[in-house]
């Protein structure tokens, strides 16, 4: 006869609630659910910017960034948008803050799926498994929500189904199967097989697709705008582009200017006109206005352009300010003014320029005599556009390159020039460098702080910390076009990441990331990135053979040419 499995004696409390089931004794004396079992929780060091973007049709959705404001703590200037990890609440060092994604698809939210580790339940919700949350922000430490997929020990005591089960790219880092051998080698090459992984992928192929108009644009802007529009991202007409750059962020406002002030491009002068009727000019002092104008671009160096800007600008105003206009004795008198104020601003702001050689407010207003249909402006008019500008420089707005700037001056020692119009900050991860795979270490050495580019990785090390700021050495760079990303696990590094060349498989460095969250959510963002650059050589590639083909075919059509020449001479 079979006995019962004993169960042990209910609490008070147990007793009260006569319907719950009495909890069976494990073989070790205490509960399995006991909190003692479960690891102490890992400190994350990964900083992945978010960005909440509008759809291609330049409707504000709320996308899966929403998640993650949940968990993320805001810097003092909460304006800028910036995520701050929470580590850095306890008077932690933090890197430089991270800039929001430039990725400017809306990515659909994530159906709210239950991870299972050992009986507890996470959800997407939770805020750790989102892709835009980050590291430092997951403080969801609540017993109802503990985490414990974070020790190499939780996972693999819940066998090798690894805990961020997400849908992830197409190039799935969730598929990856860590063995108890001494090193093991995961392919990160694995597709989706669901129809919802097929449905990421085409989003995730078009939000890269997206990123490649942007940097096209950031390189070669005309060549980016046909790019956007080929790829359906973009209406081909003035006033949709026109749109598209006065709405969207990710683009240089050096190479909007250069867009806008391309006098050889009859489409431009036409994006130009539609870019200022989409600015509201009413009621304000010109050069308020003007600030207003120039703070969606950066001026031009050349004259002729800075003209063309300043024309389009005068007869947009002339449309917004009658009633100040009335008052003028020439419409002309607001384009020069205009430009008058542009010099003033360089005259007034050039470091170059010693102050004693500055133009003063007397200057000022004698170089404007008589230009008013040969009569004078009102003097306490000129008076107060010189002290507004002479307070407050014209600046354009910020940009993606503002914060390259921002992290490149944290940086010391022999670097490349960071702050370039195309690159962009994708996150920041804190990694420990591996000298040998098969030498242990002792916890901490080696320690990195790296940052990802969209186009670059950087290898810094900290040099001093202050109490509000920090200051890195820099160690190395490599491109990310042409490089391989490969994950294992050794004895004395769990939480591996090899970096190597493709195309001879040659080893750049090597990696061990604190835990599995900060070595998937870094491998992920860093084979993107890959991706992304590698649908840029590509174009450059198809770019540069079509260039040689044309160039023969001009060829061949001259010497054609010149063949009947010669023959009707004969």
């Amino acid at each position: 006869m079979l006995r019962s499995v004993p169960t042990r004696s209910m609490s008070l409390r147990e007793r009260r609630t006569m319907d719950t089931t009495p909890i069976p004794r494990s073989q070790s004396g205490t509960p399995t659910i006991c909190w003692e079992n479960f690891p102490p929780q890992i400190q994350h060091h990964y900083c992945s910017p978010i960005e909440t973007r509008t759809d291609v049709h330049a409707q504000q959705v709320t996308s899966s960034a929403s998640v993650a404001q949940n968990d993320c703590s805001a810097p003092s200037s909460s304006s800028n948008g910036y995520v701050k990890s929470r580590s850095s609440i306890s008077s932690k060092k933090v890197p430089p803050e991270v800039p929001k994604r430039t990725s400017s698809i809306s990515s659909r939210s994530l159906e709210n799926r239950p991870h299972r580790s050992n009986g507890l339940t996470k959800t997407t919700e939770n805020g750790s498994l989102s892709s835009v949350q980050s590291s430092g922000s997951d403080s969801s430490i609540s017993t109802d929500r503990l985490q414990c997929d974070y020790s190499p020990m939780w996972k693999s005591k819940s066998g090798n189904v690894p805990e961020y089960a997400e849908p992830v790219l197409d190039s799935s880092l969730a598929n990856i199967t860590i063995s108890s051998k001494n090193v093991s080698w995961a392919s990160d090459n694995a597709e989706p097989s669901t129809s919802n992984g097929c449905k990421l992928i085409s989003e995730t192929i078009r939000k890269r697709q997206y990123r490649v108009g942007l940097n096209l644009f950031n390189k070669k802007p005309e060549r980016g705008i046909t790019y956007l529009i080929k790829q359906g991202f973009l209406e081909n007409s003035a006033q949709g582009v026109a749109r598209f750059l006065i709405s969207r962020k990710g683009l240089s406002k050096q190479m909007i200017g250069e867009y806008l002030g391309n006098l050889q491009s009859p489409f431009s002068m036409a994006v130009l006109e539609r870019f200022a009727m989409e600015l509201d000019l009413s009621g304000m002092q010109i050069d308020v206005a003007l600030r207003k104008y120039q703070q969606h671009y950066r001026m031009p160096g050349e004259a002729q352009k800075i003209e063309r800007l300043m024309e389009v600008f005068s007869q947009r105003y002339c449309q917004c300010n009658v009633d100040i206009v009335a008052r003028l004795r020439s419409p002309d008198t607001v384009f020069v003014l205009a430009f008058a104020i542009i010099m003033l601003n360089t005259d007034l702001h050039t470091p170059n320029i010693k102050p004693e050689k500055r133009m003063k407010l007397e200057d000022f207003i004698k170089n404007l005599r008589g230009i008013d249909d040969c009569h004078d402006i009102d003097r306490d008019m000129l008076t107060g556009i010189y002290e507004r500008v002479k307070a407050n420089e014209f600046k354009p707005g910020t940009d993606h390159v503002s914060q390259v700037m921002k992290v490149q001056a944290t940086i010391v020692g022999k670097k490349p020039n960071l702050a370039l119009p195309h690159r962009r900050l994708v996150c920041y991860c804190r990694l420990y460098e591996i000298p040998d795979i098969t030498k242990r270490e002792r916890p901490g050495v080696h320690q990195r702080e790296v940052f990802l580019f969209n186009d670059l990785l950087v290898i810094t090390k900290i040099l001093s910390k202050k109490k509000s700021s920090v200051t890195y050495t820099f160690r190395t760079s490599y491109p990310l076009c042409g490089m391989n990303v490969q994950l294992f696990e050794a004895p004395h590094y769990p939480f591996g990441i090899r970096l190597s060349q493709r195309v001879d498989d040659k080893p750049l460095i090597t990696f061990n990331a604190r835990n599995e969250h900060d070595r998937v959510k870094f491998a992920e963002d860093l084979k993107e990135s890959i991706l992304e650059m590698d649908e840029m050589e590509n174009l450059r590639i198809e770019a540069e053979l079509e260039r040689q083909k044309s160039s023969r075919v001009n060829r061949t059509s001259k010497a054609f040419y010149l063949f009947l020449f010669l023959a009707s001479l004969l």
